[in-house]
């Protein structure tokens, strides 16, 4: 019993020090913009343009979120796609040919090597 409360207890920290990705768009725009990112949030509730151009991107985009920053090495940027379900991301995830991608439950993530670090 011991033995199966330790691992259980392994697993739940691994878990939470995994760095989940943000749970909406608003709080990837707040988690970005406190890394000094300029971010453009588009999300499919904000009307019909945004709808059209997520619809665009791929079935089932809830939300774009572009982060963008000057370092000293020049601007980076990452692009991050909110989906309806984890489901649609992966379909979408496994269809890209993007480098430096990622994939986080309901996230599609794609840009530059520090800023997908960033939000991660």
């Amino acid at each position: 019993m011991k033995k199966l409360l330790g691992v259980l207890l392994v697993l739940v920290f691994a878990f939470v020090l995994a760095g989940c990705a943000p749970k909406d768009a608003d709080a990837a725009k707040k988690k970005m913009e406190k890394k000094d990112y300029d971010v453009v949030v588009v999300k499919k509730d904000d009307g019909t343009v945004q709808r059209t151009l997520l619809a665009a991107i791929g079935d089932g985009v809830e939300a774009s979120v572009t982060c963008t920053k000057e370092t000293d090495d020049g601007k980076i940027g990452v692009t991050a796609l909110l989906f309806e379900s984890a489901k649609a991301a992966k379909a979408w995830y496994g269809d890209t040919e993007e480098k430096n991608a990622g994939l986080a439950g309901k996230w599609v993530y794609y840009g530059d090597e520090k800023a997908v670090k960033d939000f991660k």
